[in-house]
């Protein structure tokens, strides 16, 4: 951090630009139509710290809410169950998801959780 002491006669102001509304409006669009056309249907988890998960995943199901998917693929994985319990607490919290359930057989058992989300 760097500080400096200098005097008000020393200052000047500066007039900024504003942008138009319409500039911001169109390219917001624009990224919420890129977002949706790009949106995963599964995030994988392995190997991360339930924080480090769990800020992915607000990210992941914030995309996939918008891009309107049905239901996502969360791989977390078995191991000592940690992530997994991790995950499901943010999921009961989340206000895109309407319910989740551990994969079955043929989807990752026990080391994937299958989420549906709102419409």
């Amino acid at each position: 951090m760097l500080r400096t002491k200098v005097s008000v006669r020393d200052l000047e102001k500066i007039d900024v630009p504003q942008p138009k509304n319409e500039t911001a409006k169109s390219s917001a669009g624009n990224l919420r139509m890129q977002k949706s056309s790009f949106a995963a249907s599964e995030i994988n988890l392995l190997g991360k710290t339930v924080d480090e998960a769990v800020a992915e995943l607000g990210k992941f199901l914030d995309d996939a809410y918008l891009a309107r998917l049905p239901e996502v693929r969360i791989v977390h994985g078995k191991g000592t169950g940690a992530l997994r319990t991790g995950v499901h607490q943010f999921l009961k919290k989340d206000k895109h998801v309407k319910e989740f359930r551990l994969g079955g057989y043929g989807e990752g058992d026990t080391g994937v959780t299958i989420a549906k989300l709102r419409s």
